[in-house]
C-alpha cells in the first residue's frame, strides 16, 4: 500500500510530495511550490469537521487478496 506521508515545504518555487509504503520505504517527489499548494487546499477538505466514527470489526477472512 502507498501512503501519501505529507508535502514538504522547500526554500525557493520547489515542494517535496512524500509517499511512503508499509515497508517504511519512502519516495520523494519534487513540484513547483504552486501546484503544492493547489493539492494543500483541495486536501484540507479531509481536516474539516470532525465527526466521530465507530470502528466496526470485520472478519479477514471476507477479505482476501
Amino acid at each position: 500500500m502507498i501512503i501519501f506521508n505529507g508535502i514538504i515545504e522547500k526554500p525557493g518555487s520547489v515542494s517535496i510530495l512524500r509517499f511512503k509504503n508499509e515497508n517504511g520505504s519512502i519516495v520523494d517527489i519534487p513540484i513547483d511550490k504552486m501546484v503544492a499548494n493547489t493539492i494543500s487546499l483541495h486536501l484540507a477538505k479531509f481536516s474539516g469537521a470532525s465527526s466521530s466514527v465507530e470502528r466496526k470489526n470485520i472478519d479477514d477472512t471476507e477479505y482476501s487478496d
